[in-house]
């Protein structure tokens, strides 16, 4: 694949690189080609009627770019920041990012009521995104950035958050019951309240978690690390938890005696 090279320039030049993404990057037909768009930066660039079509731009930062008219139709986003870009009823997307870029764009001063039973966001960047009591029954959200994300009230029954990113998220009074928590990073996180019943929590960093008055009962916490947590009032009723990683600062409930192995 032909590479573009121009001398460092006194002030920032984005032209070579724009040139790249917009003509190189498209037209490459090998799967190695794609890769340089990994996590390219594209910020606030002016992409009017770029062909992105089948594009690699995973992670890729289009922040407050302007896709007007663009075509990204196949393209790679997973990972991909789609906050403040502009995109118009000609622009070609996939359906699953125009959703995406709808939530990441929602107007703060405007209530949404987001409906989104079984929806694929699986590797979506929804970072500090509000959805406060949607409905995500059953969505997929397995490899997603939430963090700083409100959360709070939402439906997440039977959601899968497997390995996605949760830190700093606001998950007050969340229905998790069933959901898919494997491998997630929760230290510090906000469980108050929360209902985790039946939950999936093997192998779970649960470090310094505030899990006060949180339903964990039938949760499968075996392998978690609750090192620091606070569980009081937690019910644990027929929870699983072997191999379960805890130390002295972890509170427990009153009266629950923790498994001796760790």
């Amino acid at each position: 694949m032909p590479w573009l090279w121009w001398s460092k320039p006194a002030k920032p030049n984005r032209e070579p690189l724009l040139l790249w993404a917009q003509h190189i990057l498209p037209s490459c037909k090998s799967e190695l080609c794609g890769t340089p768009g990994y996590r390219i930066d594209l910020s606030g660039a002016d992409l009017r009627r770029a062909d992105f079509r089948r594009a690699d731009l995973r992670e890729a930062n289009l922040r407050e770019a302007n896709l007007r008219g663009a075509d990204l139709r196949g393209a790679k986003l997973r990972g991909a920041s789609l906050h403040k870009t502009t995109l118009d009823s000609t622009t070609k997307i996939d359906k699953k990012w125009r959703l995406v870029w709808k939530i990441v764009n929602q107007r703060e001063d405007v209530r949404h009521d987001w409906k989104l039973p079984k929806v694929d966001l699986s590797g979506a960047n929804l970072v500090g995104v509000n959805l406060r009591g949607a409905i995500l029954y059953k969505s997929n959200l397995r490899e997603a950035n939430l963090s700083w994300a409100n959360l709070s009230w939402a439906d997440l029954r039977e959601a899968n958050l497997h390995k996605s990113d949760l830190s700093r998220v606001n998950l007050y009074k969340s229905d998790l019951r069933g959901a898919d928590l494997r491998e997630i990073d929760l230290r510090e996180i906000a469980l108050r309240r929360a209902n985790l019943v039946d939950a999936n929590l093997v192998d779970a960093n649960l470090v310094d978690a505030n899990l006060v008055d949180a339903n964990l009962s039938g949760v499968d916490l075996r392998g978690a690390n609750v090192s620091g947590a606070n569980l009081t009032e937690v019910i644990l009723t027929g929870a699983s938890y072997y191999g379960i990683q805890y130390d002295s600062t972890t509170i427990w409930p009153e009266g629950f005696i923790p498994p001796s192995s760790r």
